[in-house]
């Protein structure tokens, strides 16, 4: 018959070898150590974690067993060396058998050595009291959580370096739920769109800042990312922008929906000046190929002149001419013709090669003269009358003289073409300059065609607008952009009686020479 001592003494063997199947195969460091704080019983785990045999560990103290670097730099052994005074695996360990109170999980560093290499290990340390056959022990615990710090170091580092690079590039990132709710907004806002980072957070959502119509969800859905949006956006100041915007499904953190935007307002810019100069050019071209017939009679007098010149002096110095006088007179006026064919052909040189804007005071009134040189054979042949009613003592102006040229031949060839159909006694172009007020001078250019509908008016200077038949529509506007480049005006209107009147302004220069 068994007794209840029986029964009690075989559940206490029972529990005593369930106690030593969980200590000996815990997942974590386990051991016990005594009030001198040598290792009394260690678990698998310890001795996998102390790379050494069992026999080899228990009696030593506990920095001695787990191969601590520090545990012989006293010669009274583990625990007594200056690193041994503030070593928190030991702290917590003797705290509890002063207090009688566990720790749980205190997170403390352990520097070992390993073969013939010094390691420091993270580790979280637990301690319970316990009496074990009357004698008061401590349970130590320990969770090895090196990979854990080591896998979070190289995360804040990553995480650290994307922070520093998403605030030192020129987009701008944001991220978003499904709903456009802000989850992400980089630090470096303000550069494009003006807004700091707290203000752009009030907004709460993407399209306060983008625009309503940035997304379309049905199409993100479908390809996954949308790339090289075109948007337009006002930014604090209210300057425009424009933006290349990329959207693409991601999965981070709460994000769904990635932004990138790119400001290209210089870019687009660029693209529009060179398209302004590639049209500049293409204009200079066309009024060339209009002047064609024009500039091979301004050429052929002069040339003729030379041959005729040519000619006598020849006959001079075969002797059929003997007056020295009348070869000299010869011989300046061959050389006069041939600098007026010259300057005609640097003219157009001048206005046919492409460069950029050269500002410079110049004289309007004389621009103006040598302009009609270039038209003065079309005006003789349409029988135009002429009136030149230049404004003595005009300031210069600072202006670019080859592009006001342009203009100028541009209005002058447009007026002409508009009394084509005008009675030949009704066809009259006057030219007038002012100084409109101290800053300004004022190019007036009156014909007497048949004038403007309001409809024509509104529509002008509108890129590729025309009313000839073989116009290309680039003149008017072309010559536009010039006057507003130069900081002028440029207007048009319909006269009372009848024809047009086109004018534009030009700034005067700031240091003056006048002309006389």
């Amino acid at each position: 018959m068994v007794t209840g001592i029986e029964q009690r003494e075989k559940a206490l063997q029972g529990s005593q070898v369930e106690f030593s199947t969980i200590f000996d195969n815990a997942p974590v460091v386990m051991f016990l150590v005594d009030s001198k704080r040598r290792m009394r019983r260690a678990n698998q785990a310890t001795i996998e974690f102390a790379k050494r045999q069992a026999k080899e560990i228990i009696g030593d103290r506990g920095g001695e067993a787990l191969r601590c670097m520090h545990s012989l730099d006293n010669l009274k052994d583990c625990g007594f060396g200056d690193f041994c005074k503030t070593c928190l695996v030991q702290r917590t360990m003797l705290d509890t058998f002063e207090t009688g109170e566990g720790h749980y999980r205190v997170e403390a560093q352990l520097p070992f050595i390993c073969g013939q290499k010094q390691q420091v290990s993270y580790i979280l340390i637990s301690t319970t009291p316990m009496m074990v056959s009357g004698e008061k022990m401590v349970l130590v615990c320990l969770e090895d959580i090196t990979e854990m710090k080591q896998t979070e170091h190289v995360l804040r580092e990553s995480e650290y370096l994307h922070r520093i690079t998403l605030s030192n590039i020129s987009d701008a990132v944001f991220m978003t739920d499904d709903t456009g709710t802000f989850t992400y907004i980089c630090s470096n806002v303000h550069v494009i769109f003006g807004y700091s980072f707290a203000e752009v957070q009030t907004f709460g959502c993407i399209s306060k800042l983008l625009g309503s119509d940035i997304l379309d969800a049905d199409e993100l859905e479908r390809l996954g990312e949308i790339k090289n949006i075109e948007q337009e956006i006002t930014d604090k100041t209210g300057r425009l922008h424009s933006l290349l915007v990329n959207i693409k499904k991601v999965s981070i953190k709460e994000g769904t929906i990635l932004y990138t935007c790119r400001d290209i307002t210089e870019r687009k810019l660029a693209e529009e000046q060179a398209h302004q100069a590639e049209l500049f050019h293409i204009s200079r071209l066309n009024i060339l190929g209009e002047m064609a017939s024009g500039l091979a009679h301004e050429l052929n007098q002069p040339l003729c002149a030379i041959l005729s010149c040519a000619d006598l002096c020849l006959r001079a110095t075969a002797g059929e001419i003997k007056n020295i006088d009348r070869l000299n007179e010869n011989l300046r006026t061959i050389e006069t013709q041939a600098e007026r064919a010259g300057n005609i052909i640097q003219h157009i040189r001048a206005l046919v090669k492409k460069k950029n804007t050269q500002y410079s005071a110049i004289d309007v009134n004389d621009l103006i003269r040598k302009t009609l040189c270039f038209i003065d054979t079309d005006i003789r042949r349409d029988e135009i009358k002429l009136s030149l009613e230049l404004s003595e003592q005009m300031p210069k102006v600072t202006a670019d003289p080859i592009q006001i040229e342009q203009v100028l031949l541009n209005l002058l060839r447009n007026a002409i073409e508009a009394m084509a159909d005008t009675d030949i006694e009704k066809r009259s172009l006057i030219i007038q300059t002012t100084r409109d007020s101290e800053n300004v001078v004022k190019v007036l250019m009156r014909d007497s065609g048949d004038g403007m509908t309001t409809e024509v008016e509104k529509q002008l200077f509108n890129p590729f607008f025309t009313t000839k038949p073989d116009g290309l529509g680039v003149g008017l506007s072309i010559s536009y952009s010039i006057i507003e480049a130069h900081h002028g005006e440029f207007w048009a209107k319909s006269n009372s009686d009848r024809g047009s009147t086109f004018g534009f302004t030009l700034p005067v220069a700031k240091t003056q020479i006048f002309a006389l």
